[in-house]
């Protein structure tokens, strides 16, 4: 056997060790992350993770709109917040289970983007559905304010979509029989009904730490309707820790990641509680 053959398996022996290595890594940091709150950078935590480990990813991010965040700089140019929200979509791409789900909400002109980008641009997480979540806004002030937001729905293979709604004309005597049998229409593409968390909420039930806090309503909404018990649900912007605290009601497993120490110090305590949190550290 010739040298060149000798370093040519040498080559391959390392190559496999390395891999190895790096697998077993990224499963200890799975099994480490487990009903966590991560603090950092999300798009570099995600990146110690296994490939096809995640069921569902709720992705709520700032909407670089000036928004007062505690450290976080909610303004950069826009083409430079679109290839950020792409970067973390690719790793999302690879951390997805087959028919894992992804669930992105921003302002309509940008989920736009992010719909083309998922369309055109990727491999295998492909857009499945964009909702529209209506909510009231204020009469007042310039015309056309923003009353909705999209949720951008994809996946790389078949993802659970349970989702049932009421029936809107139910004196019918079609629509009673038809309740009387225990169905319910399927979702439409338009939720409403459920509203923002306003400011004088957000202070009555000590959450006015954080300026934008999802309701669980409508989180409770997603993680019932594209995931089972047992699964492992993923905020990379994890925030208020809504989506971990129903997570963990619904019987499901989160990993909440935040860059800001403070919001997910202050995320912990409201799952936790603050005596378990304190008592931990």
């Amino acid at each position: 056997m010739s040298i060149n053959n000798n370093i040519i398996d040498i080559q391959k022996c390392v190559s496999v060790e390395k891999k190895q290595s790096i697998f077993e890594s990224q499963n200890k940091n799975l099994a480490d992350s487990i009903n966590k709150f991560i603090t950092g950078n999300s798009l570099e935590y995600l990146k110690k993770l296994p490939v096809g480990c995640i069921d569902l990813v709720i992705i709520d991010p700032p909407y670089n709109i000036g928004y007062d965040y505690n450290i976080f700089k909610d303004k950069v140019e826009h083409e430079i917040y679109i290839q950020e929200q792409v970067e973390l979509l690719k790793e999302i791409e690879r951390i997805l289970t087959t028919n894992g789900s992804v669930y992105y909400l921003n302002y309509p002109e940008t989920s736009a983007l992010i719909y083309s980008e998922l369309h055109y641009n990727f491999k295998k997480l492909k857009p499945v559905d964009i909702i529209a979540w209506t909510y009231n806004s204020h009469s007042t002030g310039k015309a056309f304010r923003k009353s909705y937001r999209n949720w951008v729905i994809a996946s790389k293979g078949q993802p659970k979509i349970d989702f049932t709604c009421e029936y809107i004309n139910q004196d019918d005597k079609r629509v009673k029989k038809l309740m009387a049998q225990g169905k319910k229409p399927s979702e439409r593409d338009v939720w409403s009904g459920i509203e923002q968390v306003k400011n004088v909420t957000k202070k009555k039930h000590g959450l006015d730490w954080h300026p934008c806090v999802l309701p669980e309503e409508m989180i409770r909404k997603i993680i019932l309707g594209a995931s089972e018990v047992d699964q492992l649900v993923v905020d990379p912007y994890g925030g208020g820790g809504t989506t971990a605290k129903v997570a963990l009601e619904l019987g499901r497993n989160f990993i909440s990641i935040e860059l800001d120490p403070l919001y997910s110090q202050k995320a912990k305590e409201r799952v936790y509680g603050t005596s378990i949190v304190n008592a931990v550290a």
